[in-house]
């Protein structure tokens, strides 16, 4: 016997449940809350206090990738929900988005070099080096890179192609110092070996250079 309603025409319909949205994990939504906080100007200082909680709670890496997911689509959505006008609004909400998303990124760049032996100045990441606090937060660097980055990079290349190229000189400026950002965060985890090897790394970087593409023949 067939299971569902019968329509008039005598066809059996299935019905679809729906499944509500999954809850967040516990360290997601405290990562959420922290980083909805922060303006995207936020000092060294301020993203190092998060980066800083995140390595310490290393071993919640699952709950810390899917965080930074969801403060990243949060971002994107509110640049979705206010970008329906004009074309200069949308231009303002896609420079927005970016600098929210590179605010993301600077975090996430800290943790990954937090603690690093190899870096040679606290300027960078806020923390000195520590051998051991390194080795053990080596997971977390890991799956953040996995759950994280690619994504990441599609969110980042299509705020900022959406944000350029629309006759705003200072936004223009600004795309272009934070694509040189990217490359020199990606440049610092290659030299400091964040993943562990160099396959990971170049990944991540064929990554970005194909979501610049997608981005450009997407706005095309």
């Amino acid at each position: 016997m067939a299971n569902g309603n019968t329509d008039n025409g005598g066809a059996a319909t299935t019905a679809t449940a729906i499944t509500p949205k999954k809850q967040p994990s516990l360290y997601a939504r405290k990562l959420l809350q922290k980083l909805s906080t922060l303006h995207p100007n936020a000092s060294l200082e301020s993203r190092q206090t998060i980066a800083s909680w995140m390595v310490f709670n290393r071993k919640k890496c699952e709950g810390m990738g899917e965080g930074l997911l969801l403060s990243m689509e949060n971002a994107v959505a509110e640049e979705g929900g206010s970008s329906n006008d004009a074309d200069s609004s949308a231009t303002a909400a896609a420079a927005a988005t970016t600098a929210r998303l590179m605010l993301l990124l600077k975090i996430l760049h800290q943790v990954l070099l937090s603690n690093c032996p190899t870096v040679s100045t606290v300027a960078t990441v806020g923390v000195e080096g520590d051998v051991d606090k390194w080795t053990k937060s080596s997971q977390l660097r890991t799956r953040l890179g996995e759950i994280v980055i690619l994504p990441l990079w599609k969110a980042l290349a299509s705020s900022l192609c959406k944000m350029s190229g629309n006759g705003d000189d200072n936004n223009d400026r600004m795309g272009d110092e934070y694509r040189s950002e990217v490359r020199g965060m990606m440049e610092e985890w290659r030299e400091h070996n964040v993943f562990g090897g160099p396959t990971v790394w170049e990944e991540y970087k064929r990554g970005w250079g194909w979501a610049l593409k997608e981005s450009v023949a997407d706005d095309g």
